[in-house]
């Protein structure tokens, strides 16, 4: 699959991840019918907290990456 992808494109990047990609999305229907089948629901929580804390640290990370670059 990594040489048709070579044959593709050439960006390193895309060509680590597509492939990768496809493998585990099919890889994981097989996964999930042996061990999580039996599972019926799970306990929804909130979403704010890690979108918060993604927030403040890709922001501080932009914020540094500007005032050091200025």
């Amino acid at each position: 699959m990594f040489q048709v992808i070579k044959n593709v494109t050439s960006d390193s990047l895309v060509r680590l991840l597509v492939p990768n990609a496809i493998a585990g999305i099919i890889l994981s229907f097989p996964i999930w019918d042996m061990y999580l089948a039996e599972v019926d629901g799970f306990e929804s929580k909130s979403l704010w907290l890690p979108f918060f804390i993604i927030v403040v640290l890709y922001g501080g990370l932009i914020a540094a990456n500007i005032s050091i670059g200025n």
